[in-house]
């Protein structure tokens, strides 16, 4: 009998596991926050897509991005918990998936009340501007409050490490600067280390 031809081939082998850069395992983020791969080499040479999956479970399946890219920008829910990984694909064979990363999307800190006293001021009064704060995540705060004489910015002070449940903190404004008509105004911002709350205020007509 005669031999038709020899028709060659070559196994492929499919891309190594690509490991996970960014967010780090049980690290807490932004809510908009950059997955990132690290790059794998296909042995073949062939083009590498990663498909990033995530989820708020564990073993996550939903396919976030399948591309050639290293970064996918994951807009959160604040408060949740998240975990994700990866697989690198050659257009034959996948990998096996990447370790799971988990990370928790940070909770902004509040603050909650800012009042100033006492409610009716006069040119010889002390102006007590205090606030309330709270963290879902229970972190020390560092708040900063400023007091302005119409829109010109008269002083400020930062209070550090302020604990974050319904604690009240004041920061004094001393006698005899204000003027009859003069409309003062106290505006308080909180910062947990990872993002600042919404500014609050409030006025006082002297």
């Amino acid at each position: 009998s005669s031999f038709t031809g020899i028709i060659n081939f070559t196994e492929n082998t499919p891309p190594p596991v690509p490991p996970l850069s960014l967010p780090t395992n049980n690290s807490r983020v932004n809510a908009t926050t950059l997955l990132t791969v690290n790059s794998v080499t296909d042995a073949e040479g062939d083009a590498v897509y990663y498909s990033i999956v995530g989820g708020t479970s564990v073993n996550p399946t939903s396919l976030l991005q399948n591309t050639t890219g290293l970064t996918y920008n994951w807009t959160l829910t604040r408060g949740n918990s998240y975990y994700w990984r990866t697989k690198a694909e050659d257009n034959y064979e996948a990998s096996a998936y990447s370790a799971q990363v988990n990370f928790t999307s940070n909770s902004l800190p509040v603050v909650t009340v800012v009042a100033i006293n006492p409610d009716t001021a006069y040119t010889n009064s002390t102006l007590n501007c205090s606030a309330n704060f709270s963290d879902a995540e229970a972190d020390k705060l560092n708040a900063t409050f400023v007091w302005k004489n119409g829109t010109s910015l008269y002083s400020s002070i930062t209070i550090n490490n302020i604990a974050s449940t319904n604690t009240n903190s004041s920061y004094l404004l001393t006698a005899s600067i204000q003027a009859r008509g003069e409309n003062w105004t106290c505006e308080v911002n909180a910062f947990d280390s990872y993002e600042n709350s919404s500014t609050v205020m409030a006025a006082e007509l002297i």
